[in-house]
């Protein structure tokens, strides 16, 4: 049984023009967007908070606008509000960068429980995705704050052995690694959960409990490869009695070298 379709974008707002693009600055007040599809959208910018009530901000606070010159440009993805009055979000194109989970939505009511969305694929086929939505925190890069849209596809299901979810490697596609590997970077032991048919709201408490720092990769403006973090292991710190040096020497000498 599938779960109830709901939205994962923010309350309240309507999509314009979107994809990739050039952000140019023409001054201090002004900018262009310089779509790929050939639109060209002149802004006049009010960097702030865009989900604030006032709505004045027409450019995030978090784009690095400030510090370019006159004539300078940013390779970005954007997601303009309709009207294409106020950009909505805004991303890097590419690069690699340390993050932090904020929720399933980028903007939740109160009381906002994440479900899947159901969606058909070619050939007739049903899949569940959902759109997870991290902050970029690495004190000192440029896009400090920015807040961006993930995608992650439905490839729980449940071991019939201990009743816990497992992930099911598909035969094609990376989707099912994706959703492996974004698990890990929140910290989600799905193998440890009770499977459920809407694990999201499981997997959003766990994230935002651990609060993990790890990082994603962009490719063409859309997060390509969730990145889990390394574990903050020391290095082997006792020997093995079972498997001694294999050059003989005791092990607290090997230790100490």
């Amino acid at each position: 049984m599938c779960a109830q379709r709901r939205t994962q974008k923010p309350t309240g707002l309507s999509y314009g023009t979107s994809g990739e693009a050039r952000l140019v600055k023409v001054d201090a007040n002004r900018a262009r967007i310089e779509f790929a599809n050939g639109t060209i959208v002149n802004l006049n910018v009010v960097q702030g908070d865009i989900f604030a009530e006032d709505k004045k901000a027409t450019l995030p606070e978090y784009v690095p606008f400030k510090s370019m010159k006159d004539g300078g440009f940013l390779n970005v993805r954007v997601s303009m509000e309709k009207g294409d009055t106020r950009v909505l979000f805004i991303n890097p194109l590419s690069g690699t960068y340390t993050v932090k989970f904020i929720g399933f939505a980028a903007n939740p009511p109160e009381g906002f429980i994440p479900t899947w969305t159901e969606k058909q694929g070619d050939g007739g086929n049903t899949y569940r995705e959902c759109n997870p939505f991290v902050e970029l925190v690495a004190k000192g890069e440029r896009w400090q704050g920015c807040k961006v849209r993930g995608k992650i596809y439905d490839y729980f299901g449940k071991d019939e052995e201990d009743g816990n979810a497992t992930i099911y490697e598909a035969k094609r596609g990376t989707g099912w690694k994706n959703c492996e590997d974004f698990s890990n970077c929140i910290g989600f032991e799905y193998w440890n959960t009770p499977f459920t048919e809407n694990m999201l709201p499981e997997m959003q408490r766990i994230a935002l409990e651990n609060n993990n720092e790890f990082q994603i990769v962009f490719s063409n403006g859309y997060i390509s490869t969730w990145l889990p973090p390394i574990p903050d292991d020391n290095f082997v710190d006792e020997v093995d009695e079972a498997f001694p040096p294999a050059d003989g020497s005791d092990a607290e000498k090997l230790l100490e070298e």
